[in-house]
């Protein structure tokens, strides 16, 4: 399945003159470098601490963010809203993996900022320029000194290969890297985006342990910038649910190198670029969140969930949250077993306006429930056969009203127990 089919966005890349790049990533951005360096936080000693960084700090770059709805809000995720609310000319990403320093208090503050200021040392910015984000095991603080450390001795590089490192660097439980880069053309040019991204666990609706660093060559202001990535992020990282837990670090922080067309949405000769950017975004997002639930802890199958026919658009959203975050739907769903009594009963929990006798469920192209009763397709070979599958559709019809919504989710397996019973 591709993002536009799973994500309901409306159109193909190719449709608007988009192309995916091979081997794409977030240095695939003109005027975007990267570089990786290791504090000793993974066993393996592999690199954990990742900086991206706008090329010579370019005077037309800017940045924006968007954070955990979680009120147990990390260190970082506090510092990197600050530099947001402030207006600052956001230059550059530094990241670490193996930490969450959540729930860590002042000392907390103290190391994301002692980061911050070690990148901006590197990059040659002006530390209120540069966001923070990490990732890891919450409780824990940050070994600070290791951690500047590895950040004072990076080296920068463009290279499509420093991008695959940084991706590499930001990963804890995800068994692979995530990342993705498009060209678009507008009317005054090629815009490209591309990105990097972890998450595999704790993703739910509301933003997901799930990072993603975006970056485009456009030039385009701060609040437009966070408008667009908004629209994104509520429509791809927003609709996916891995294991309905809400993480303390989520945050989607977008850089803009301003190398690229000019984006001003009012002005009728560049809010066409304003749309083309707005789909590079939104293919993206919707390519790295298709990715973390494929990669969702211990899953073997990921289904994509339509509700439609619900009263209201707040019956749609709450019913596609019930179904996506049951477990007993999910442990079905890693069985294979297309049981469709589950899905009613979790849509019959939330919805205001129900009536069992109006639902209608889809197992792919298999009714199994019509009107409240099950369909001789239910026990199907055909059916049994397209629940081998790694990836599925489920649709709920409530037949009440027009509104629908669409949300992805990982099926829940015993790999999921196995990897977070002991993390600490």
């Amino acid at each position: 399945m591709v993002p536009e089919e799973v994500f309901e966005l409306g159109f193909e890349l190719e449709s608007f003159g988009g192309r995916l790049l091979d081997g794409g990533t977030i240095t695939s951005v003109t005027g975007i470098e990267a570089g990786v360096g290791a504090a000793g936080m993974r066993r393996s000693k592999a690199p954990d601490v990742a900086l991206i960084a706008v090329e010579g700090t370019g005077k037309r770059a800017c940045g924006t963010g968007v954070f955990t709805a979680n009120k147990a809000k990390a260190a970082p995720v506090l510092v990197s809203m600050g530099v947001v609310e402030s207006g600052s000319s956001i230059e550059g990403i530094v990241a670490n993996a193996g930490c969450a320093n959540a729930l860590t208090g002042e000392k907390g503050l103290e190391d994301a900022k002692a980061m911050q200021r070690a990148a901006a040392h590197v990059i040659g910015a002006n530390e209120d320029c540069v966001l923070v984000a990490s990732t890891g095991i919450i409780g824990t603080f940050l070994p600070i000194e290791a951690v500047t450390s590895a950040i004072n001795a990076i080296a920068m590089s463009s290279s499509e290969d420093a991008g695959h490192q940084a991706a590499r660097a930001i990963m804890t439980t995800d068994r692979f890297p995530k990342e993705c880069a498009v060209g678009v053309e507008s009317i005054d040019g090629t815009v490209t985006v591309g990105a990097i991204a972890k998450g595999a666990a704790m993703l739910e609706p509301a933003m997901a342990t799930m990072l993603a660093f975006v970056a485009t060559d456009a030039f385009v202001d701060p609040n437009t910038l966070r408008r667009l990535l908004r629209n994104s992020v509520s429509k791809t990282f927003n609709k996916m649910s891995v294991d309905a837990c809400m993480s303390t670090n989520d945050c989607v922080l977008a850089v803009a190198t301003g190398e690229g067309p000019s984006v001003k949405f009012g002005d009728a000769v560049t809010s066409a670029v304003g749309n083309v950017l707005q789909k590079g975004l939104d293919f993206v997002c919707a390519y790295l969140a298709l990715e973390m639930a494929r990669d969702g802890e211990g899953s073997n199958r990921l289904a994509v969930l339509r509700i439609r026919g619900a009263a209201s658009q707040s019956d749609a959203e709450r019913v596609a949250r019930a179904i996506a975050s049951s477990t007993l739907v999910r442990c079905s769903l890693y069985g294979g077993d297309p049981y469709w009594g589950r899905i009613v009963a979790e849509a019959g929990s939330v919805a205001r306006y129900f009536d069992s006798r109006a639902v209608s469920v889809w197992y792919g192209p298999f009714e199994v429930c019509r009107n409240g009763v099950a369909t001789s397709e239910w026990h199907s070979n055909d059916l049994s056969s397209y629940m081998s599958s790694s990836e599925v559709e489920i649709v709920c019809d409530l037949g009440m009203g027009p509104f629908g919504t669409v949300r992805v989710i990982a099926a829940l397996g015993p790999g999921y127990v196995e990897e977070n019973m002991a993390t600490s």
